[in-house]
């Protein structure tokens, strides 16, 4: 009996032992190493895991009241180093962010509602529409045309159509040529552009000219004004106000202040006399005397409907001839 006593009796000083050690240094299991790419571990349980009991004898002796406070610290100390070994794993573990899957359906974005416009406002006006447009980021295609948008329109197109009226009025003019007087210098059909602007009539220039009266010499030597053509001529000026022009008709050749004409333009002598003045003759001023290059049929100065002309009959110079193409550039 006595050796059956001291047995038990150290049986209970081991169980002691073991839960003193327990007590102070509480078992702690490794944590497994999760590689990154492998889903979250599973959820710890927090329930007391199930141990076995060992067999123990009927004949056990009860314990004392201060043994069972000692295991009751044992069992408390575990349970709170358990609880705090798994709140540090669910901690670590929610630092993983598990890969999202090709086939998960995304959640479709929210269309934006349109915002609702204010009350009494005249959406006509364009301050309100392109205020409109700088919040929402968004530029107008079409901007709302106001009165003052088509009378400054109006304006404008007004203006231009002006330019090119006195463009055309007072510094280049088109003409066209008709007939056969100028040839072979210019035919019939030749579209010419005319210089108006700050013109002086000079020798040998290419003249078109509005004839609306003719201008002849009297037996007193006044120039007398009578009817004209009353259309317009291109001729080529032979002799300006002042100038002396004196005329063989035998000999076909003209002669300036004494000097004859070395005239490559003409396509013949001149022979044939209109009688309008008598040779020599001296222009006044402020009148031409013009001749077409082809002399023996063009009207000109030599004809009483033409007779002098008043350079303010002049409206400008042929410069350039544009049509036809293969003729196309200056005129001589």
């Amino acid at each position: 009996m006595s050796d059956n006593k001291s047995q038990r009796e150290s049986r209970e000083d081991a169980l002691e032992r073991i839960l003193a050690e327990t007590a102070k240094n509480p078992y702690t299991p490794k944590r497994p190493v999760r590689p990154a790419n492998r889903p979250a571990a599973r959820p710890v349980s927090h329930e007391k895991p199930v141990t076995q009991s060992r067999p123990h004898n009927n004949t056990q002796r009860p314990m004392t009241e201060a043994q069972k406070a000692e295991a009751a610290k044992a069992r408390a100390a575990r349970k709170n180093a358990e609880n705090k070994r798994v709140s540090e794993q669910n901690e670590k573990t929610q630092q993983f962010t598990a890969p999202v899957s090709a086939n998960v359906r995304r959640k479709p974005v929210p269309e934006r509602k349109p915002e609702k416009r204010p009350e009494n406002v005249d959406y006509s006006k364009s301050e309100y529409t392109d205020n409109e447009n700088k919040k929402s980021g968004q530029i107008s295609e079409t901007q709302t045309i106001t009165l003052d948008d088509i009378l400054d329109m109006i304006e404008s197109a007004i203006a231009v159509i002006l330019i090119v009226v006195m463009f055309y009025t007072y510094i280049i003019r088109v003409a066209v040529v008709d007939g056969k007087s100028m040839s072979p210098t210019l035919e019939t059909d030749d579209k010419l552009i005319v210089r108006s602007i700050g013109y002086t009539p000079e020798d040998g220039d290419v003249v078109v000219i509005n004839n609306q009266n003719t201008h002849l010499i009297s037996e007193s030597g006044k120039v007398v004004e009578g009817e004209g053509l009353e259309k317009r001529i291109i001729k080529r000026v032979i002799a300006t106000g002042g100038q002396t022009i004196d005329i063989d008709f035998e000999s076909g050749t003209v002669t300036v202040d004494g000097r004859q004409l070395d005239e490559t333009y003409i396509s013949e002598p001149t022979t044939r006399d209109e009688y309008a003045f008598t040779y020599p003759l001296t222009v006044p001023e402020g009148y031409i005397f013009v001749m077409g290059d082809n002399r023996n049929v063009s009207m000109d100065s030599r004809h009483p409907e033409i007779g002098l002309v008043p350079e303010d009959d002049v409206i400008g110079k042929a410069v350039f001839r544009f049509y036809p193409f293969g003729k196309f550039g200056g005129i001589d």
